[in-house]
């Protein structure tokens, strides 16, 4: 069974003192958090549950309280003070990536770019290539996690064939029988790999009939096919305790990469 414990970093000073004697609260310590993070840092998947946030003329306060599960499958639940671009970007149950401190869990830090990633876990991400997809097609399962999360933190199993990235908002496909990958991601990778296969040297097999966004590409070896999925879903754009829901048309990317079988005698 999974525990959980939720952390509050702002409390009362009489409180803070009792707290920092079990280095619950962050801020007790002297030395900086960033070097704390940098030290004994653990990365991990956090969850964004709520937010709050004020405005004033002279001030502004934005809270968000993240989620994440610590190495020992402890939930933790901590504030976390963003600034304003940060708070207006996020949505409820995004996922995002995270440092927190193996000795005081309530510190942590929300890595939000490639840089912070870098400098905090020394993972280097990057984009998906079509050489990724091709190797994943023919690669041994129990290899999967290890070498997907080379490429972008955050992939797991989904089920026996499939793996999802929600931070990234990823999904993977292998279909070993027809030697084929499926790759769903947002829509900018529509373009992007239709550049690469460009680049690459694929030939066009089909540039798509007109309204399809339909686009089939190969070479000897590969078969590549591009298209746009789309749907619509409902979001709360509230700042406040009032829901403001809004319906939005969602763009997914679907690359489906296969290996050319080879012609029958």
């Amino acid at each position: 069974m999974t525990m959980k414990k939720t952390i509050f970093p702002r409390l009362l000073p009489a409180i803070a003192i009792f707290f920092c004697t079990v280095s619950i609260l962050p801020g007790c310590d002297n030395v900086d958090n960033d070097v704390i993070l940098k030290q004994d840092g653990v990365k991990a998947l956090g969850t964004l549950k709520d937010g709050t946030g004020e405005s004033g003329k002279y001030s502004e306060y934005f809270d968000v309280i993240v989620e994440y599960t610590d190495e020992n499958g402890t939930s933790l639940t901590v504030h976390k003070s963003v600034t304003r671009s940060d708070f207006k970007s996020f949505s409820k149950d995004q996922q995002v990536m995270l440092v927190y401190s193996r000795k005081n869990p309530a510190i942590i830090k929300l890595l939000l770019t490639p840089e912070e990633i870098l400098e905090y876990t020394g993972i280097k991400e990057r984009d998906m290539e079509i050489a990724d997809l091709n190797a994943l097609v023919t690669m041994k399962k129990e290899n999967m996690d290890s070498s997907l999360n080379k490429i972008t933190f955050g992939w797991v199993k989904n089920n026996d064939t499939a793996w999802i990235n929600e931070r990234k908002n990823q999904y993977i496909r292998v279909f070993p029988h027809e030697k084929s990958i499926i790759y769903i991601a947002k829509s900018p990778e529509y373009k992007r790999f239709y550049d690469l296969a460009k680049q690459a040297g694929y030939r066009s097999v089909t540039e798509g009939k007109e309204g399809s966004d339909l686009r089939i590409f190969e070479n000897d070896s590969l078969i590549i096919d591009l298209n746009l999925n789309r749907s619509t879903r409902e979001r709360d754009i509230s700042p406040g305790n009032v829901p403001i829901p809004i319906k939005e048309e969602v763009q997914l990317s679907v690359v489906t990469l296969s290996k050319k079988q080879p012609a029958k005698k």
